[in-house]
């Protein structure tokens, strides 16, 4: 595919992402000072397990069963989940925030800004801070193995540099589904 893919390419590999792997095991980072959220390791299996853990290894989630204590947006915002759902190697695409562009991006990253956060039904971040300027592009990497959106980054507006960075540590592990179920065992 090269250094530069052209958008459909991006978009094909995007969307190719549930047929190249069916197990995922990743660390991911948020990169905003004042989100607060901690770097995380992650693994998925498709149709639907998820397990979250710190980077020391205390479980925060096991498909549902999450620590409240841990900002319960970290595992399950939409920027996790969109993010989650199509982990991946390095194309890298610069997206302007247009309709064109919008769709090339929706199907692997938490790119598309206003229109994105309105299909969601909840408020608006600029309802919550009217200051807010939507990001004016994306910087977004896919995984080329697993079509996994990797690294994305805000360009420009009010969070400008804002985003994650996600590392894949494995794919296609066997994962039990013990693995998946385990309750998480209460603070001391």
């Amino acid at each position: 595919m090269g250094s530069s893919p052209t958008p459909q390419q991006f978009t094909a590999l995007a969307r190719s992402s549930p047929w190249r792997w069916r197990t995922l095991r990743f660390t991911v980072s948020w990169r905003l000072p004042d989100w607060g959220f901690p770097a995380v390791r992650a693994w998925v299996r498709r149709p639907d397990g998820l397990r979250v853990e710190t980077l020391d290894g205390e479980l925060l989630d096991a498909n549902g069963a999450s620590r409240r204590q841990v900002h319960s947006s970290s595992v399950s915002s939409p920027r996790w989940s969109t993010m989650a759902d199509r982990p991946g190697r390095r194309p890298c695409g610069r997206r302007r925030r247009t309709p064109r562009a919008a769709r090339a991006v929706r199907c692997c990253s938490p790119a598309s800004g206003e229109d994105k956060e309105a299909s969601g039904g909840g408020p608006l971040l600029r309802e919550r801070d009217p200051g807010l300027r939507y990001a004016d592009a994306y910087l977004v990497r896919l995984d080329v193995a697993t079509g996994v959106c990797v690294y994305a980054e805000e360009l420009g507006g009010s969070r400008a540099g804002a985003g994650h960075d996600v590392t894949i540590e494995a794919v296609g592990e066997r994962l039990p589904d013990e693995f998946f179920t385990q309750q998480i065992p209460p603070r001391s």
